[in-house]
């Protein structure tokens, strides 16, 4: 094949769930968007470094085009680069000083590291997550947050109330939501 190999897991992370979302709001826009913020939605700048990358809503994201003045709306892009570089950090931290393979498991003690430790390996998401949505606000892009201190979750059911907002609002919009209502 005349294009390398290493292109076509980038080219599946810009268009797999991107294109579902964009036809969905497609369908159910008022009038069809132009060239540009289509072009925008599908080339996001943060998405050719960051593989694993949130389901951002077509909709979310030209809604809150330069939606607040300017200075907040950097400001907070800011943070959450700072955010998401001390995830990140943190996971480094995890991953080389408490993560134990499952092999040395022998007590309840290792058992409880064990479980924990790859438990904040979801730092690596979030931090990335953090950093590329980060960089997103710096271009103009007010979006939501990504997750809403999901570390904190009181039960499973919280955890996904809380977790990656982007795939809980894209699950909710085009499987639940169609489902329930079709029902």
């Amino acid at each position: 094949s005349p294009i390398p190999a290493a292109t076509w897991p980038l080219v599946g992370s810009f268009f797999m769930f991107r294109t579902v979302s964009y036809y969905y709001d497609l369908r159910h826009a008022k009038a069809p968007p132009g060239l540009w913020p289509t072009l925008a939605y599908f080339f996001l700048l943060p998405n050719v470094v960051f593989l694993l990358f949130p389901i951002v809503d077509f909709q979310a994201m030209r809604r809150g085009f330069h939606g607040r003045a300017a200075p907040h709306v950097y400001l907070k892009g800011l943070r959450w680069i700072f955010r998401g570089i001390v995830y990140l950090l943190l996971y480094r931290y995890v991953y080389r000083y408490l993560a134990i393979p499952a092999n040395e498991v022998t007590s309840s003690g290792e058992l409880w590291r064990f479980l924990l430790s790859n438990y904040l390996l979801l730092l690596q998401v979030l931090g990335q997550f953090d950093l590329a949505i980060g960089i997103l606000h710096l271009f103009g892009f007010d979006l939501p947050d990504t997750n809403d201190l999901n570390l904190f979750s009181a039960g499973f059911t919280d955890f996904w109330r809380r977790t990656n907002t982007y795939w809980r609002d894209f699950i909710m919009k085009l499987v639940y939501h169609p489902a329930y209502f079709a029902l």
